[in-house]
């Protein structure tokens, strides 16, 4: 060691300061976009995308991705939200493979209370009281509830003659376990392929499904966790949530045999 290196040592020591090697390590950015994925995925397994379930369409961006990725399918946009759905009216009047309906979908059929905010944050949950804590108060604010018509995806299959749903998306704002439970028709007959859905892991809306629950129930449904995308952070720092996908188990492990780098 030389001079100045060993002086710098003993005034660092004496200031109570230690050096120390920084760990060899890279740091890599994983992040993919998940629709991309999506269709890489499709191509691995060789399927011809014919229908996509878009659960919670908002104003029909997913459906616009979809259509673009896979120009064969058929997308079937759910949103109770009156104005929303307006907004994919539009949409579908440019392009007929997009099919907009204008309900929530549930596990079971009826009608239900949607506490309308406005934006991406309304359900047919309320929020929770931490929401607070997570988010700008105005984020939440319900501005009206109204009463929407439910039904569920078996139903919804059945009336239309949709024997296999290729991609169900869910961003339903807390109720992904319910209308899974509503479409355990087609997921018993292996009916449903990938499942993209938005999950939380702390309480915004009351009553919600956490996205460890969320994991068992597909578990038990015969899906695998696939990958996590796009991390959100509430006002305070923590992890709220992030969007899911699973494949059912011998779609995942297809994938997982080819060995091939997805992204």
């Amino acid at each position: 060691m030389s001079i100045i290196k060993r002086k710098l040592a003993q005034l660092i020591d004496r200031l109570g300061y230690q050096i120390i090697r920084k760990p060899s390590f890279k740091v890599v950015n994983d992040s993919q976009d998940a629709f991309s994925e999506q269709h890489r995925i499709c191509q691995i397994l060789g399927k011809d995308v014919k229908v996509v379930f878009d659960v919670g369409a908002h104003v029909g961006q997913s459906a616009v991705k979809y259509r673009s990725l896979f120009p064969s399918a058929t997308v079937y946009s759910f949103e109770p939200s009156k104005s929303c759905y307006d907004e994919i009216v539009t949409l579908a009047n440019k392009d007929s493979n997009i099919v907009p309906l204008n309900i929530a979908l549930d596990c079971k059929l009826g009608s239900g209370n949607f506490y309308d905010t406005g934006g991406q944050t309304s359900s047919l949950l309320a929020p929770s009281e931490q929401v607070s804590y997570l988010y700008p108060k105005a984020y939440f604010e319900i501005k009206r509830m109204i009463e929407v018509p439910i039904d569920t995806i078996d139903n919804i299959c059945k009336s239309n003659n949709v024997l296999n749903i290729d991609i169900l998306k869910m961003d339903t704002q807390g109720t992904e376990d319910k209308v899974l439970m509503g479409a355990e028709g087609m997921i018993k007959g292996a009916n449903i392929d990938l499942i993209y859905t938005e999950v939380s892991f702390t309480e915004i809306y009351s009553n919600q499904v956490l996205f460890q629950d969320l994991c068992v129930l597909l578990s038990q449904y015969g899906y695998s966790l696939f990958n996590l995308y796009e991390i959100v952070r509430g006002s305070n720092g923590l992890i709220v949530g992030t969007d899911a996908l699973f494949l059912r188990k011998e779609l995942y492990e297809t994938v997982m045999n080819r060995g091939e780098v997805l992204g």
